[in-house]
């Protein structure tokens, strides 16, 4: 590693990660935009307004919806710790949503479509804004943006893995 290089890493190693993920040494060849990268991520995950519920909702909804299993599997496991149960976890796996609250799956159908259509729905993201406020639906709206971009550079990288076709308890 380049100097450059070590001094981010280290930086996201002694973050509130506590280490550096898949996407990040995938990324880790541009330091800057790994950098930059990295603290859209770590807004996201530690400075939101979210709940961890919620969330983890979004990023799973993103992964699915992208085909991340790399993603899936590392924000799975937060989702657990979140409270969601495998139930929810499926309907959120397959994109339906059902099961889940009003607002939860607003969340589930706003950001699956705006991965795969690469456009805002707006009914979709007032439900959010209605149930949760304005911020939130912001906050949706760039983890349906971010995820994607992470799958990307784990797909360059050769280094995500498909989608579980079940959720198992």
């Amino acid at each position: 590693m380049t100097a450059e290089q070590r001094a981010v890493h280290d930086r996201i190693s002694n973050g509130p990660r506590g280490g550096v993920p898949l996407p990040f040494l995938a990324i880790l060849d541009s330091p800057a935009l790994c950098d930059a990268i990295q603290g859209v991520g770590e807004a996201i995950r530690y400075r939101s307004k979210m709940t961890d519920r919620q969330r983890e909702i979004a990023i799973l909804a993103a992964a699915a919806a992208n085909g991340s299993g790399y993603e899936w599997d590392y924000h799975d496991k937060l989702a657990v710790k979140a409270g969601l149960t495998p139930a929810e976890r499926q309907s959120i796996l397959d994109g339906s949503g059902d099961g889940l609250t009003g607002g939860d799956r607003a969340i589930v159908r706003y950001v699956r479509h705006a991965v795969q259509a690469r456009r805002a729905n707006a009914e979709e993201l007032a439900r959010i804004a209605k149930a949760f406020g304005p911020e939130i639906a912001t906050e949706a709206t760039a983890i349906a943006g971010y995820y994607p971009l992470l799958a990307l550079f784990l797909d360059a990288g050769e280094l995500d893995t498909p989608l579980p076709e079940k959720i198992t308890p």
